[in-house]
Order: C-alpha cells, then sequence, then structure tokens
C-alpha cells in the first residue's frame, strides 16, 4: 500500500484546555503526519501548552487575529506535504480516522 503523506492544519485562537485535548487525541490515534498550528491573535497560554506537551507540532503565528480563510491559506502555503487536512481545534479524533 502507497501511504501518502498528510499534514494536519489546525486554526487556533485561544483555548489551552481545547487545543490540549485535541493534539492529545491526534497524538493517540495518528502516525506519521506533521501538524501545523496557526496561533490566530492567540493571548492565552496555549503556545506554552503546546511546546512543552507537543513538541512535534510546528507553531506558526499571526499577532493580530485574521479571517478563518485568510488563516486556512496561510498554513496551506507552509504545509509541504501532497495533501492536508482541516481540522478544527475543538475536534477529538477516534482510531483509524485517517486511514482511508
Amino acid at each position: 500500500m502507497n501511504v501518502k503523506k498528510t499534514d494536519i492544519l489546525i486554526v487556533h485562537c485561544g483555548g489551552e484546555e481545547i487545543i490540549k485535548n485535541c493534539l492529545n487525541s491526534i497524538k493517540r490515534n495518528t502516525k506519521n503526519c506533521k501538524i501545523y498550528i496557526l496561533l490566530n491573535g492567540c493571548k492565552d497560554n496555549s503556545e506554552k501548552v503546546i511546546r512543552s506537551n507537543f513538541k512535534e507540532a510546528k507553531i506558526l503565528k499571526k499577532e493580530n487575529l485574521i479571517g478563518f480563510a485568510e488563516a486556512v491559506n496561510f498554513l496551506v502555503k507552509n504545509s509541504d506535504s501532497e495533501y492536508f487536512v482541516l481540522l478544527n481545534n475543538d475536534t477529538e479524533v477516534g482510531k483509524h480516522w485517517l486511514d482511508e
């Protein structure tokens, strides 16, 4: 089976517990993916939570809040995979969620 590399792209505007739960579920249920997180005008401690618990995640930042479409386009331009998945920051994924 020829498995293509997939990047997971997440726009995050804040909520430390939300992003922690999301990333924990990805960590438990996903292999061989890069995670890109855009801290979109984020003013809380989310960056600290991500950096200390999810070192494999690539963090990008916009100091001022930008619109969702612009944020997604920014992430796509920084992704280097053939495929990518846009994931809401409050999503918790289950087993085999990315298999297909």
